[in-house]
């Protein structure tokens, strides 16, 4: 059969010819180059996301949200935010967001178009219906399980976990990367391996803002949490799951937000020693004369990183007894307002609101 040569057509026949075809075939002609993808989106067919309806992303099939995601990256704009989670748990998977946001900040403006790979081993492969799909130099067996799903199969999972990981960090131009990992029912030294890669994933994408998502880290090793909180720094860090000082020997979390819940494991020295901009403590083991400690800290110069704490103490907090003989440190000023909310100045004229909750008794903030 003959090959016609469409993008040779002149410009106005070329653009009747898109209107009237189908949407995935728009979206393949539109990847086969930037020029071409450009031309499209002259089109009443457009591809890219900033022209589409709700309506039209969500009706998209795996395939075509796959694609999109690809012309995205491909013309790379500014104003679509890609990012992918790493999940490194029983169930090993990529999930990916697409996220456009106007200028104009306007809610029903925004388009999210989401899709999910999921790593399988080739013996989940049984009978059901298969296709091969490329990437890179790689051809991979695959089942489509919904518009948003792709399940794929490789002898090795280790192997392709870390193959499609490095794979589409590369590809997709990511703004952000996410790590989540839960060792829950997983073999300790196969999750050991698996989460090595997967921070060397974070790692080397250094133009993408990287989080972390930690489930169950009672269940770590020691290695593992050094591997995760060494050495990196995080736009934000979330930690569920009792800390019972699991924590690395002097670790320094380093990420503009840092929640912690059931965070009885994280001491004083822990805090000290964090280069965070803003820290929430939720179910802490601390007390009123740890902030007292804490304050005298940041008196004194030190914490420039921190902006922002909120601590749930174990006991309630008694901001009198915090402060208490504070005035007396060289250059300080303690500004009284009212009984749960005082202005601490320190000598070099920076200045911090302090402050116990009305709505919990036991949470302590601090303001820069």
């Amino acid at each position: 059969m003959n090959r016609f040569p469409l993008l040779r057509l002149p410009y106005v026949a070329l653009r009747e010819v898109i209107v009237t075809i189908d949407k995935s075939d728009v979206i393949n002609l539109a990847l086969s180059s930037r020029k071409t993808c450009k031309l499209v989106n002259t089109t009443r067919n457009p591809v890219s996301m900033r022209k589409q309806s709700k309506e039209e992303i969500d009706g998209l099939d795996a395939v075509d949200r796959l694609n999109m995601a690809r012309l995205e990256s491909l013309e790379n704009l500014g104003d679509v935010t890609k990012s992918m989670k790493i999940v490194v748990s029983k169930k090993l998977s990529l999930q990916f967001d697409f996220i456009y946001i106007p200028g104009c900040q306007t809610r029903s403006l925004c388009r999210l178009l989401s899709f999910e790979f999921r790593i399988n081993p080739i013996g989940d492969l049984v009978s059901e219906e298969h296709r091969t799909m490329r990437f890179g130099d790689l051809k991979v067996p695959i089942i489509i399980d919904s518009k948003t799903t792709f399940r794929t199969f490789w002898k090795d999972i280790e192997f392709g976990f870390q193959f499609l990981s490095r794979h589409f960090a590369q590809e997709f131009k990511l703004d952000d990367i996410i790590l989540d990992a839960n060792p829950e029912e997983v073999d300790g030294s196969k999750f050991s391996r698996l989460l090595e890669n997967a921070v060397d994933v974070v790692k080397s994408s250094s133009e993408a803002k990287r989080s972390l998502s930690v489930n169950k880290i009672e269940l770590f090793s020691d290695v593992d949490l050094q591997n995760m909180f060494r050495n990196i720094k995080y736009e934000e860090i979330r930690s569920r799951g009792p800390l019972n000082r699991r924590l690395p020997v002097d670790c320094a979390f380093e990420a503009k937000n840092l929640v912690v819940q059931n965070s009885d494991g994280f001491t004083l020295k822990d805090l000290l020693s964090s280069k965070c901009s803003r820290v929430h403590l939720i179910g802490n083991g601390m007390t009123n004369k740890d902030m007292k400690e804490f304050l005298i800290n940041w008196i004194d110069g030190n914490l420039e990183t921190l902006q922002e704490l909120a601590v749930e103490l174990i006991e309630e907090v008694d901001i009198e007894k915090i402060l208490a003989e504070l005035s007396d440190r060289t250059g300080c000023n303690i500004i009284h307002y009212e009984k749960s909310k005082k202005i601490i100045r320190r000598g070099d004229g920076k200045g911090a609101t302090v402050r116990a909750s009305n709505a919990n008794k036991k949470l302590f903030t601090m303001i820069r």
